[in-house]
């Protein structure tokens, strides 16, 4: 079955590819991890701005786990033949600066330090996994 953006009369080059295949990557994450977040703080009753609990925070690491396994997957699909190590290489850069951004936005109120290294390091082996969950279902691409 032809995709779209295989199409080989208007072809689509890799750079754009990889940069569409990276920013629909994160966005499944973010849009997974808000979702997530959102739903844990109305089911355990948490207003934002409030301690969480540690029932909420495994919750939330395991939702961001989630988000980046998604992003892995999304960005594998997306990726162009032969491109799939460059993509999802600019993707842990993307989730590396963000982490670093959003700390850095958060200042002391945001979360510590040791739960964010936890989070971005088991959100990159989440990417990890999802490329591999991609490479699994779908096999090398042969043109």
């Amino acid at each position: 079955m032809q995709r779209f953006w295989d199409n080989p009369r208007m072809p689509m080059p890799p750079a754009i590819r990889v940069s569409l295949a990276v920013v629909a990557g994160y966005v499944s994450a973010v849009l997974i991890v808000l979702v997530g977040t959102q739903t844990t703080e109305a089911a355990f009753g948490i207003a934002s701005g409030a301690t969480p609990t540690p029932k909420h925070l495994a919750l939330n690491v395991a939702i961001s786990i989630l988000g980046a396994t998604a992003a892995g997957y999304v960005a594998a699909r997306l990726a162009p033949p032969g491109r799939i190590a460059i993509t999802v290489g600019v993707l842990v850069i993307v989730f590396l600066v963000m982490t670093v951004v959003s700390a850095g936005l958060a200042g002391g109120n945001g979360p510590s330090r040791s739960y964010l290294s936890l989070v971005t390091l088991l959100g990159i082996i989440g990417l990890l996994a999802g490329v591999m969950i991609e490479r699994a279902v779908y096999g090398r691409r042969v043109r």
